[in-house]
């Protein structure tokens, strides 16, 4: 994430800042980056890492506001031309080095349909344009689920929110800081915080209502509108910093209490998952609530000993590098090898820092200094190390300039545009054959191998699936209706033959919470038959109380669920809750899908959820066996 320059502390008129503040906000810095890794490597490490982003958001907020506060008490004028070329200076050399990255691994991957590229043409557009956040809501993208290949600028949305902020927030300050003038300079500050922290409620509440809709997480989640509290409540934090300092000359003893606890509770919602609905009830709000009490507790006391441990301070200063390498390089090695070991996790981990630091000195600071010297102003001290790499003059910052900027035209033009990957194209041959069998226009009762979707790749590995013949066989489904979201629609051909009369209900991000309703919308047009498969948990997590509402619309009627298989953080509550279930009511069925793909991986798309080839056959095959394994 952006690391804003570092403004001095309030009430000074150095151009220096102090060593505990500023080694606190790195120090928190750290950690936030160090959560979001974690929760992108692994979800299942660290369920609320995604947070480190509201996190940064905060500290953004709070950086970029105190710094325009200060320069415009000193010269007592906000100059907004050099404010956004230091931004400009500041995010673009980096982000232009990862686009280029990025687009030449897409092209050099893409000869083996690994899907690496799929659509980084319009996501380097939009990143350059800094509109990704929005992009992907136009997208429907979903943050926290994937269909296939993860796209590998995706985490950018989150710059774009800044960079969106970066131009409104000064400008208003520019406006509204000149009314400030001796005594009323503290009650234009008042007003100011009070604006951003009318904005910052705003934003939560329209977070709260955007989440609490069954398909509106992934728009609360993206939205400039909806994730901009914790950006807002830093910036009312910084405009009452003046106040809050005061305070802390009078009541030295409320910092520590104050800081400490505000870690306590992120570190709490470190592990708290994106499916909790607590998250989009008041969890983002106590979560901005923590962030802004660390960030003036910092600067207005002092940061807790933890946030000045030397390795943090190191890793925050380099925090935006990481977050900007971090996500490519783990999506690349998911691409490359799907089935993941330890050391590709370790190689995830720990390979975005080297490049981090390597980007930032070798072009970063390096090409900052020398614009800084062309245009004969002092460089950001947030930019540059005590004696500055002196790898390029004035006179030559031309060409690596010009070379930057043919990197990002070459980013666009290598990227390659949308196009569904093999996945996506299973899925979307599945539903043809859906609405054909609906239309009556398939024969799925035809026996034999169904054909194998475009662009799906043969089995690799050791593991294989069990062939039909040598397990469970054809089993009568007339007289069963399944309900299913993508894992499902993409097996339904071999759903069909293995289980000939099925009544397949399958749908793209469908959730549990959906289930009781379609249930009873089956029974009114008496299309609900005596057993009833649910094969949903791969989209969000449910409660046993999902489970017994279905169980009260579908009455005597036998029920089937299904245990979930994937990298998503829900996965083990999913499974847990289905197992309960299953113990508690043993007349309900269970088809145990996570563990008969437990030793056939390979047989999986890249996202690791979906079967592909071979595995729908076993994810039909496993049904098929359950089903015959009680009587009915």
């Amino acid at each position: 994430m952006p690391v804003p320059e570092r403004p001095a502390p309030a009430g000074s008129s150095s151009g220096s800042s102090p060593r505990a503040r500023l080694a606190g906000l790195d120090g928190l810095r750290a950690l936030a980056v160090a959560a979001v890794v974690a929760y992108h490597v692994r979800p299942g490490w660290l369920p609320g890492g995604y947070l480190g982003v509201d996190v940064f958001f905060g500290i953004s907020g709070f950086l970029i506001t105190h710094l325009l506060v200060t320069e415009h008490r000193e010269h007592g004028h906000i100059a907004l031309a050099g404010f956004w070329r230091r931004r400009a200076v500041r995010l673009l050399l980096e982000l232009l080095l990862v686009l280029a990255a990025c687009a030449t691994a897409a092209r050099l991957t893409a000869p083996g349909d690994s899907g690496l590229g799929d659509g980084l043409r319009g996501d380097t557009l939009a990143s350059l344009a800094f509109v990704n956040n929005w992009w992907q809501i136009h997208q429907d993208a979903d943050y926290f689920h994937h269909l296939g290949i993860p796209p590998l600028l995706q985490h950018l949305w989150s710059l774009s929110v800044e960079e969106q902020f970066y131009l409104l927030w000064p400008l208003l300050l520019a406006v509204l800081l000149p009314l400030a003038h001796g005594r009323h300079s503290a009650r234009v500050a008042a007003c100011l915080a009070g604006l951003a922290t009318c904005g910052a409620v705003a934003s939560l509440w329209r977070m709260h209502t955007l989440g609490g809709r069954p398909f509106g997480v992934s728009r609360a989640y993206f939205g400039t509108d909806s994730h901009s509290g914790a950006l807002l409540a830093g910036c009312a934090a910084a405009l009452l910093l003046p106040t809050l300092t005061r305070l802390a000359r009078h009541r030295p003893v409320l910092g520590p209490p104050l800081t400490w606890f505000a870690l306590a509770v992120l570190a709490a919602f470190a592990t708290i998952g994106p499916d909790d609905h607590v998250m989009y009830g008041w969890g983002f709000a106590a979560v901005t609530a923590a962030t802004t009490t660390l960030c003036a507790g910092c600067a207005a006391w002092a940061p807790p000993g933890l946030l000045e441990a030397a390795p943090l301070r190191m890793v925050g200063r380099h925090s935006y590098g990481l977050y900007l390498w971090h996500w490519p390089v783990i999506v690349t090695t998911t691409a490359l090898w799907p089935t993941q070991g330890a050391l590709e996790r370790t190689v995830e981990l720990l390979a975005p820092l080297p490049l981090a630091v390597a980007g930032q000195r070798l072009v970063q600071r390096p090409l900052a200094a020398a614009i800084s010297r062309r245009s004969n102003r002092p460089t950001p001290t947030a930019n540059l190390p005590a004696q500055p790499l002196r790898l390029l003059s004035a006179r030559n910052a031309v060409l690596p300039v010009a070379a930057t900027a043919l990197a990002a035209l070459s980013a666009v033009a290598l990227s390659p545009s949308t196009a569904p990957n093999a996945m996506q194209r299973q899925l979307e041959e599945a539903a043809r054959h859906e609405a054909a069998l609906t239309a009556g226009a398939g024969h799925p009762h035809a026996a034999g191998t169904p054909t194998a979707s475009p662009g799906t790749p043969p089995s690799t590995g050791t593991g294989s699936a069990p062939s039909p013949h040598r397990a469970a066989g054809v089993v009568n489904g007339s007289d069963v209706t399944m309900i299913g979201d993508s894992v499902t629609l993409g097996s339904a051909p071999d759903l069909h033959r293995l289980l000939p009369g099925i009544s397949l209900n399958a749908e793209v991000g469908r959730m549990m919470e959906s289930a009781p309703n379609l249930c009873r919308q089956l029974l009114a047009d008496h299309q609900l038959r005596g057993t009833v498969v649910l094969a949903l948990g791969t989209n969000a997590n449910f409660a046993p109380e999902d489970l017994e509402h279905v169980r009260a619309t579908v009455g005597a009627r036998r029920l089937v669920l299904t245990t979930v298989r994937g990298p998503f953080p829900w996965q083990d509550s999913v499974n847990s809750v289905v197992r309960a279930y299953h113990r508690h009511h043993p007349e309900v069925l269970l088809d145990d899908w996570y563990t008969t793909v437990e030793p056939h991986q390979d047989l999986l798309w890249i996202d690791q959820t979906h079967p592909r080839g071979a595995g729908t056959t076993l994810f039909a095959t496993s049904l098929a066996a359950t089903l015959t394994a009680s009587p009915s």
